[in-house]
């Protein structure tokens, strides 16, 4: 960051998130409190993203919290039962839901993938999730290999809460399927099938305590 006098640059100042996250955590004023779980949650999450990605492991986000702060704990098991559940969307005239998987980076993004049969054409399929209780957002579907996918992204995509997505077929009498989806609904069925080892669940351990603690503020 650049310091000017009128147009005459006076300093240079370096700063970067980490370092601003612990001067609020470091800070006494009572206006950031309620921000102090959420930024901790952050760092937490940072570090378990560098560890399962192996990206500068010397240096983690959370580096700077105490030891008790850099615990995490475990995804309750109420919520891992609650979630855990097999979601299904019936074919839609020749449309087949195959899987979702989770894309993590600065944000979470579901990725929900179609199988297609080979007799049909994608450009009469409409996607829309809604996006609040009086709209909706029609989202593009990109190919890849033999199925296609869409991707739910912030804002549209809520961690605790459905997604509810409606596939439309323009051709077929304009037939339409709906479908509830969260990530959390991923995150549960990688913990039932012993999927995740240890250092996913760590990963998905901290995802679920920084999105939590967002949801605490908002």
């Amino acid at each position: 960051m650049l310091a000017f006098d009128k147009k005459t640059v006076v300093d240079t100042i370096y700063t970067s998130a980490e370092d601003y996250a612990k001067s609020l955590l470091a800070g006494n004023s009572t206006e950031y409190t309620k921000y102090k779980p959420l930024v901790r949650a952050m760092l937490n999450y940072g570090a378990a993203s560098q560890k399962y990605f192996e990206f500068r492991t010397d240096e983690l986000a959370n580096r700077s919290l105490s030891s008790s702060d850099r615990m995490v704990d475990s995804i309750p098991q109420s919520v891992l039962q609650k979630y855990n559940l097999i979601k299904n969307i019936q074919e839609t005239n020749g449309l087949s839901y195959h899987g979702t998987s989770l894309v993590l980076g600065d944000e979470c993004v579901a990725r929900m993938y179609f199988k297609l049969d080979a007799d049909r054409d994608i450009s009469n399929y409409n996607f829309w999730i809604q996006k609040d209780k009086t709209s909706s957002v029609r989202l593009r579907p990109y190919k890849k290999g033999d199925l296609y996918y869409i991707d739910f992204k912030s804002p549209n995509l809520s961690f605790f809460d459905d997604i509810v997505l409606t596939v439309e077929d323009e051709r077929g009498g304009h037939h339409t399927e709906q479908f509830s989806y969260t990530p959390l609904n991923y995150i549960a069925r990688a913990y039932a099938t012993g999927k995740a080892d240890a250092k996913m669940k760590d990963l998905l351990n901290s995802l679920y305590w920084f999105e939590y603690q967002k949801k605490q503020v908002n």
